[in-house]
This record gives structure tokens, C-alpha cells and sequence, in this order.
């Protein structure tokens, strides 16, 4: 006696079942790549960005510093604590402008950090989900009254 034809259609089932896991793993590891690349993308901006507007503050610093140094020798008081202090405070805004950026910098890294967590963590979710679907479909096709010994 051949496989009948409930048989058949619960084998038929139980393979497209099994061809559709993997070909979600396949889809699911593809997508997990693509978001890395993604963030690794925007990080690289993030790090650009910093080091575009640590030139920027550097350049700031050194015009407002240029500037000073001119005023201070036009005035002729470039021996004066005035002129040393606004030295100084224009080399204390640098500090701060730097420090604010390194500061952005870092957030920005550990958000791109935690999408990358983000993406892994639903990429196997979702391979868990594929496969417990697999599972039970399993359960429910064995205990079907086609596999059931009469």
C-alpha cells in the first residue's frame, strides 16, 4: 500500500515549511550584515563630523587669537595681564568647544553601538520565531491522524 494522499500533503507541508526556515535564515543573516554596514556607515560620519568641527574650532581660536595679538599690539599692550588673559580665554574655548565635540563623539558611538545590539537581538528573534513556527509545525503534522498507527 503507497503513502496516501494526506500523507503527501503533510510531507508536501513539512518541506515547504523547511525550505521557508531557511530561506528566512538566509533573509534574516543577509539583513543582519546590511544594518552592521549601516551603522558602521554612520558611525564613520559621526567621526568625520567631529574631526570637521574640531578643525573649525581650531581655526576659530586661532583667528580670535590672531586677532587679540593685533589689538593688543596696536594698543601697545601686549605686556598687559589683559592681553595674557584673553590669551587665555580664547585657549579655554577651544578646550571647551573640543571637549563638547569628543563629548557628542562618544554619545554617538555608544548609540551606534547599541543599534548594532539592537539588530542582532531582532535578527535572532526572528530566526527564533522561524523556527519554533517549524517546530510546531512539525508537532502538529506527528500527531495528525495520517501518522498515527490504526
Amino acid at each position: 500500500m503507497g503513502l496516501e494522499i494526506g500523507t503527501l500533503i503533510a510531507l508536501g507541508g513539512l518541506a515547504i515549511g523547511g525550505v521557508g526556515t531557511v530561506v528566512q535564515m538566509g533573509g534574516i543573516k543577509k539583513a543582519a550584515k546590511a544594518s552592521k554596514r549601516a551603522e558602521a556607515a554612520r558611525k564613520q560620519m559621526a567621526n568625520l563630523q567631529h574631526l570637521r568641527e574640531r578643525r573649525e574650532n581650531i581655526r576659530k581660536a586661532l583667528f580670535a587669537r590672531a586677532e587679540t595679538t593685533s589689538n593688543a599690539s596696536n594698543q601697545g599692550a601686549i605686556a598687559s595681564s589683559s592681553f595674557s588673559g584673553s590669551l587665555f580665554q580664547t585657549t579655554a574655548s577651544l578646550g571647551r568647544a573640543n571637549v563638547a565635540s569628543r563629548q557628542n563623539q562618544e554619545l554617538g558611538n555608544t548609540v551606534f553601538a547599541a543599534n548594532s545590539d539592537i539588530a542582532s537581538g531582532r535578527s535572532q528573534a526572528s530566526f527564533g520565531s522561524g523556527l519554533q513556527g517549524f517546530g510546531e509545525s512539525l508537532f502538529k503534522i506527528s500527531s495528525s491522524p495520517f501518522f498515527q498507527n490504526t
